[in-house]
């Protein structure tokens, strides 16, 4: 094989490692992709859950300051709208409490930004 020729194999052979190593940068990629896409659909999940939450809570406070209005409040009927909305607020203690563990930050990868002021991390 003359110089030209070994020349052009080696050149391949570089292309050739270079390739696997954008693949395997890809299937990195490809990887993370897949877990953020799966975080935003948790958390997609727990904000809904929290917003319903916040909704019931509202509703049932709305509906004890008309009970209040009455002259003569129906206690049973209050205790129960108490009751729902304790119900609420310990549904949305739950959702926000798994907000808090979705949005942990991850462990560092080496790479990235930062979440609080979107710079790259260090």
């Amino acid at each position: 094989m003359d110089s030209a020729a070994k020349l052009q194999c080696e050149m391949l052979l570089l292309i050739l490692q270079q390739l696997y190593e954008i693949r395997g940068q890809m299937e990195d990629v490809m990887s993370e992709q897949s877990q953020i896409d799966a975080d935003v659909t948790a958390l997609t999940t727990v904000v809904g859950d929290i917003g319903t939450q916040a909704a019931a809570i509202g509703t049932a406070i709305t509906a004890i300051q008309q009970e209040l209005q009455n002259p003569e409040p129906d206690l049973s009927a209050l205790n129960a709208l108490v009751g729902q909305a304790q119900a609420a607020q310990s549904g949305l203690d739950t959702q926000v409490s798994a907000l808090g563990t979705l949005a942990a930050p991850p462990a560092s990868s080496g790479g990235g930004t930062s979440s609080a002021t979107g710079t790259p991390a260090t």
